[in-house]
């Protein structure tokens, strides 16, 4: 199934020990949604949790989304086959009051079940003398699937800007400002081929200091070669088609015959979307050289 992008919205406070994005609709029960939250530390508080008003699902952080610098942080969380439901908020909880808080959430409908993390990065850059600046989380690994979504999330560290999405990527939600004027902001893209992704932004009328992290979820069916299980076997007599030769014995049930043509069905059980997998069936003798069965 195909990653689309479902409901998505943001929320800003400042000086806040939980923030809250404005609703998303309504968020379908099975889809991955992401949340990027972008803070400044006050003293030392960090993020305690992330929920959402279901009260039903659980965020973890995607590996290798958190960075800091000069007191921002970043971070990118996730939640998985989500229970979903109408007017659908996540919320942001600190251990203290935070500074700046920006919360970013999207739905992203057909992600993997299981575990759609495919890669992540996450980076602070001092701003420079210029006026413009492109901001960049740093690039992921390659993904292992093509289709991926990615997101990315940047935040400064106080202020407005002007922010633009990077080359390829579409601006999903501000926070802080408006009109394109903005204090941090999200943007996302889905992949064709599976390549190496960095999250970039372009600031402009800003030079100070920014944090930015980037995530890809890969779609259902494209986590690695189907797990096949051997749930039985039977042996059948080659004396007719394959619909009307009879069984040799009972399923199950070892045989010994000479050698020669034989019919041998094998039933399976097929994990991870084998319809999207090509799968072969090979065998061997005593435990010699496998081969092919046509």
């Amino acid at each position: 199934m195909a990653n689309t992008l479902g409901g998505h919205n943001s929320g800003y406070g400042d000086g806040v020990t939980s923030q809250a994005t404005g609703s998303l609709g309504t968020v379908a029960s099975g889809s991955t949604v992401a949340v990027g939250v972008t803070y400044l530390q006050n003293t030392s508080e960090t993020i305690s949790s992330v929920v959402d008003s279901t009260g039903s699902n659980t965020y973890t952080l995607c590996s290798g989304t958190s960075a800091n610098g000069n007191g921002g942080f970043v971070a990118i969380y996730r939640a998985v086959n989500v229970t979903g439901g109408a007017a659908f908020t996540v919320t942001a909880n600190f251990t203290g009051s935070a500074g700046e808080v920006s919360v970013f959430a999207v739905e992203i409908v057909g992600a993997d079940t299981t575990d759609p993390n495919d890669g992540g990065n996450a980076a602070y850059q001092a701003g420079t003398a210029t006026t413009t600046d492109a901001i960049s989380s740093g690039a992921t690994g390659t993904p292992s699937a093509a289709g991926g979504f990615v997101f990315a999330v940047m935040s400064r560290q106080s202020g407005q800007a002007d922010i633009l999405a990077g080359t390829g990527f579409t601006f999903l939600d501000g926070a802080d400002g408006g009109a394109g004027f903005w204090h941090a902001g999200s943007e996302y893209l889905i992949q064709g081929a599976a390549a190496a992704v960095a999250g970039t932004f372009t600031q402009t009328d800003y030079t100070g200091d920014t944090v930015c992290a980037v995530a890809v979820f890969k779609e259902a069916g494209s986590g690695g070669p189907a797990t096949l299980e051997q749930e039985g076997y039977r042996i059948r007599n080659d004396d007719g088609s394959e619909s009307s030769a009879s069984w040799k014995a009972a399923q199950d049930t070892a045989v010994s015959m000479t050698l020669g043509a034989a019919r041998v069905r094998v039933l399976l059980d097929a994990t991870n979307d084998p319809a999207s997998k090509a799968v072969g069936l090979k065998y061997a003798v005593n435990g010699g050289q496998k081969r092919s069965v046509n």
